[in-house]
């Protein structure tokens, strides 16, 4: 600020990496300057005393979003979805959806996992609440990365044990089909031909290994 020229109200401080988290305490110390810039900066506690953060701080940290004032990262995670694929001998059972997206096509049992949940119990959730019966839960079998909407699927088969199903709030239908009666053409989303074709192929095998995808 002494330096002849210098707008003492303009000046700004930029660090990378261990000088991102410098910058980032100098803006913790109360330093009266204008603002200060973290490019990848560590992000960690410090022993600076908070003396009033006075600076602007932009914190440039990949596609994360953090506070302009403490640095503090707000996580955007994808988001998990759980379902089966509910079976009786070899006939699947599917769900015509009643609710956007995709109303009117048909689908397997599944939707967001919950907070307090296991993956296991929303699947089984999922599966009550869309086709009114109750499973029997078997292993994981597929799951499904979709990078570009920031989700992953996870689906269990899962062992039809009453013929008590019926249609909910969520599904106009509830229909067990076989292999040669899948309405193909009617399938709500890109998963969901993908993971038939594989089940009634192992089916046939007699064995379910877990698979991973990415579509």
């Amino acid at each position: 600020k002494e330096i002849e020229g210098v707008d003492s109200s303009k000046i700004a401080a930029i660090g990378y990496c261990f000088g991102g988290l410098v910058v980032l305490d100098l803006a913790r110390s109360g330093s009266d300057i204008n603002g200060v810039v973290s490019f990848h900066g560590l992000l960690m506690g410090s022993d600076i005393a908070d003396n009033g953060i006075k600076a602007k701080v932009l914190v440039l940290h990949g596609e994360r979003d953090c506070c302009e004032n403490c640095g503090t990262i707000h996580y955007s995670n994808p988001k998990i979805i759980v379902g089966t694929i509910p079976f009786q001998d070899s006939s699947v059972l599917l769900c015509k959806r009643g609710i956007e997206p995709r109303y009117g096509k048909w689908t397997l049992p599944g939707g967001f996992l919950e907070n307090g949940e296991t993956v296991a119990q929303g699947a089984f959730r999922e599966t009550l609440e869309e086709t009114n019966t109750e499973v029997e839960m078997k292993d994981l079998y597929a799951i499904f990365n979709v990078p570009q909407i920031n989700q992953v699927y996870m689906l269990y088969r899962a062992n039809v044990v009453s013929n008590d199903y019926s249609p909910t709030s969520e599904s106009l239908e509830v229909q067990f089909f076989k292999e040669d009666e899948i309405p193909w053409d009617e399938l709500a989303f890109p998963f969901v031909p993908i993971v038939l074709k594989n089940f009634f192929s192992d089916l046939k095998k007699g064995e379910f290994p877990l698979t991973t995808h990415t579509i």
